[in-house]
């Protein structure tokens, strides 16, 4: 069972060309088999996107870019538990706590 929420952060881009407001969401947080990582107003890439497990370890997941601001994750080889998830790019520099539940 899916449980869904969202976890949104907001931030002040850092840019003096921009003023722009950075909202980025895990959508489908907990999750069972993905999470979707939404970033608006910067484009996100697969190698912006880090995740790690309580223990500070950076784990490996497929991942797959479904468009510019959007990122989805598979979480299916995790086991239950809190990992985090690292957002960082030229704009963003973000963790996100993300909770799976099978």
């Amino acid at each position: 069972m899916v449980k869904s929420c969202i976890e949104n952060a907001s931030i002040q881009n850092s840019s003096p060309r921009s003023k722009n407001i950075i909202s980025v969401e895990a959508i489908l947080n907990p999750a069972s088999s993905f999470v979707m990582i939404q970033a608006e107003g910067t484009e996100l890439k697969i190698s912006d996107i880090t995740i790690y497990g309580v223990d500070s370890k950076e784990i490996k997941l497929k991942m797959k870019k479904e468009s510019d601001h959007l990122i989805k994750i598979d979480t299916r080889s995790l086991i239950n538990g809190i990992y985090f998830v690292n957002i960082s790019n030229s704009n963003i520099n973000k963790v996100i706590k993300l909770r799976i539940i099978n």
